[in-house]
């Protein structure tokens, strides 16, 4: 319902410093949530989506090149985070906002289910944890593989010397 389709990678993330891009994005999207006034009912959503954002993972500097995968799931990160970005700015404008206000006084007289605007922060949510827990499992495997290849190296070192 709120999904647009996935970007292609943008110039930044091509060839850019991905951790600076993932730094900023979140600023930007914290900033966002931060600087709006949520509807009531909307306001438990729009506090898991900042802890959320301010939980998931940072990239490390100087990721090496010979990572494609994870540079490609790092790339999606960023595209899903550009997204979040892009819906919560466009929902947060004066006007959405007083629209949104306007109908929850009205829908919450007739229903009892979510509204628009709390239904668009938790799908903001799912897609920032999904991608952030890709980006944490391949992380993690990296990290697993480099001590793997520590311990192995200083078993060496200590059968020949």
């Amino acid at each position: 319902m709120f999904r647009r389709p996935p970007r292609p990678p943008t110039e930044a993330t091509a060839g850019g410093d991905l951790a600076a891009k993932t730094a900023s994005l979140k600023g930007a999207i914290v900033s966002t949530i931060n600087g709006t006034e949520w509807p009531s009912e909307s306001k438990g959503a729009a506090k898991s989506l900042l802890n959320t954002i301010e939980s998931s993972p940072g990239i490390p500097n100087g990721m090496p090149s010979a990572l494609q995968e994870l540079q490609g799931i790092v790339e999606q990160y960023i595209r899903v985070l550009e997204d979040v970005h892009v819906r919560l700015k466009d929902v947060s404008s004066k006007t959405s906002m007083q629209k949104w206000n306007f109908l929850q006084l009205i829908r919450s007289k007739t229903s009892n289910r979510p509204s628009k605007c709390t239904l668009l922060l938790k799908t903001c949510q799912d897609d920032v944890s999904k991608a952030a827990n890709s980006v944490l499992e391949r992380l993690d495997q990296e990290r697993s593989k480099g001590e793997r290849s520590l311990v192995i190296s200083m078993g060496n070192q200590l059968t020949s010397g």
